[in-house]
């Protein structure tokens, strides 16, 4: 079978044509990479799966047979025994990848949450397969969500404080590449302190940013991101004059329309962390100075006691027009566009150089690299009173998105 299905590959590269106008012939032609990928990728767990049989160290070789790293063959083998593994939600989750209705996204994400399950739990983790039996119908980041919450209810069942456990298992590790000479840093964190820290390093990146980039800052928004970041940490770690002194927001948002399963309100840590509302309260008790921003979804700011609009006084944002954007907008304001609050600059809708107010309705967070697309490629974004977004491109397509209630 393995012979046809290459015979079969080869045939369609040969024949594989595409004229560049034809938007039909690309999409087409798409789909058939997209399915070869997903027929590689069967074909690799087989592979692996009859290796685990055959020798004691897999892992070795694979890495002797393909050239590929360590953690790339750890993840191999790691899907290969997990989809062999005979527990109900496993074998679930095997029969809808062979199946090709979901993809090895959805398999790494199971892998991904069974890491974090304690051995008491894994019994009644593997035994359930409530949210296997959905993967089908949702993207992998979606399964992911599912699996931790149904990890949660057998948590919660069995007395289990996983914030306590995710706090065991912080750990930092160092290496020096070979091949460029440079020392790399990797931890890991429980998501109460990865908080802390992360806004530590965000105060500490609008600090450097404030006294100018050297040139040697990348241009790349991702790139440039992740140098600052970088930076910032050092100088934290050696106690620079100005950086490690005085108190970093941290900006925490809690929307009491939405209910989780167990009928807690929603907090959304301006992180892709998962956190108790019982930290929350853990700030509250122990961190003096915290304030309370009512915002309702208009943008509409109870019991106010600063001003939202400040007209042309200053170009500047002040303290509480960023709080109440970051309540009312999660990431970055263009449609499909991911990138956290914190790292997006305060945009005037209409350009302070045309006259535009530094009001709340005329201010939206976007990140840099759409900023640059606003600014200089002719990016066009409004917004109405319901913060409904349009952008309109020069090359005609129109994105869109609902108020921050619908998003």
């Amino acid at each position: 079978m393995e012979g046809t299905a290459a015979h079969h590959y080869l045939m369609w590269l040969e024949s594989f044509e595409v004229s560049c106008a034809d938007e039909q012939a690309v999409l087409s032609a798409w789909s058939g990479v997209g399915l070869i990928r997903q027929h590689l990728d069967l074909l690799e767990v087989d592979l692996a799966q009859r290796l685990l049989e055959v020798t004691r160290s897999p892992e070795n070789a694979i890495i002797d047979a393909l050239g590929v790293s360590w953690g790339r063959a750890v993840r191999l083998v790691e899907r290969a025994r997990l989809l062999a593994d005979v527990h109900a939600a496993t074998a679930r989750l095997a029969q809808h990848f062979r199946s090709g209705v979901i993809g090895v996204d959805h398999v790494n994400a199971f892998a991904a949450v069974q890491r974090g399950v304690e051995p008491e739990l894994m019994e009644a983790f593997l035994g359930d397969t409530s949210a296997v039996e959905a993967a089908p119908g949702l993207s992998a980041l979606r399964f992911g969500e599912r699996l931790r919450m149904a990890a949660d209810r057998h948590r919660r069942k069995l007395g289990i404080d996983r914030l306590e456990s995710q706090k065991r298992h912080i750990r930092v590790r160092t290496r020096l590449a070979a091949s460029t000479g440079m020392w790399h840093l990797c931890g890991q964190y429980d998501p109460e302190t990865a908080a802390f820290l992360s806004s530590r390093l965000d105060a500490a990146v609008d600090e450097i940013i404030a006294a100018g980039v050297s040139d040697a800052c990348p241009i790349d928004p991702v790139e440039r991101i992740g140098y600052l970041r970088a930076m910032a940490l050092a100088q934290l770690i050696r106690g620079q004059a100005g950086v490690s002194r005085g108190r970093p927001e941290m900006l925490v948002v809690v929307d009491t329309t939405q209910r989780n399963e167990f009928g807690e309100p929603a907090v959304d840590w301006g992180l892709p962390v998962e956190l108790p509302i019982t930290s929350l309260i853990r700030f509250f008790d122990h961190r003096p100075g915290i304030t309370v921003v009512d915002i309702a979804r208009d943008g509409t700011l109870n019991d106010r006691t600063d001003r939202l609009d400040l007209g042309r006084e200053t170009r500047l944002a002040n303290r509480v027009q960023r709080r109440v954007l970051r309540g009312l907008h999660a990431t970055c304001v263009v449609p499909g566009c991911e990138v956290p609050f914190a790292h997006c600059d305060i945009h005037h809708v209409q350009w302070w150089r045309h006259g535009g107010t530094t009001d709340l309705g005329n201010l939206a967070p976007v990140c840099p690299h759409h900023h640059g697309r606003i600014h200089d490629d002719g990016w066009v974004l409004t917004l109405d009173e319901r913060r409904h977004v349009r952008v309109d491109r020069p090359d005609g397509l129109v994105m869109t998105t609902g108020p921050p209630a619908a998003a």
